[in-house]
């Protein structure tokens, strides 16, 4: 067994990180328009474990594909998104900054990328 990728592999993993990026845009637009329903109180509860799953994804994905400072700010917006109380996750305090800041933190990762 060869321990060398098959023929054509860099450029599909190119291509697929290629796609990635350009998902992230609106990846990022669904985690603003989620957190600002969040934080509105506007969200029915399950919401927030659902967007702690998209930035468990987005992290893991980021992570896959090279994109480390976003992969790490994600990662905590996941992190703090799991300190929200069950049954009442409109936040407040501490972990609203953290939350903010972990968004913060995705779109400016976002936007250095080549």
């Amino acid at each position: 067994m060869s321990a060398l990728p098959p023929p054509g592999f860099a450029d599909f993993v190119d291509r697929q990180r290629r796609k990635f990026a350009a998902s992230l845009p609106a990846r990022l637009e669904g985690v603003e328009a989620s957190w600002r329903k969040i934080a509105a109180g506007a969200a029915a509860p399950e919401e927030a474990m659902q967007l702690a799953v998209a930035a468990h994804g987005i992290a893991g994905s980021c992570a896959v594909f090279d994109l480390p400072e976003m992969s790490r700010a994600a990662r905590a917006l996941e992190l703090e998104l799991g300190r929200l109380p069950a049954g009442d996750p409109v936040p407040s305090g501490e972990v609203r900054v953290a939350i903010e800041t972990a968004i913060a933190r995705m779109k400016r990762s976002f936007a250095r990328q080549p």
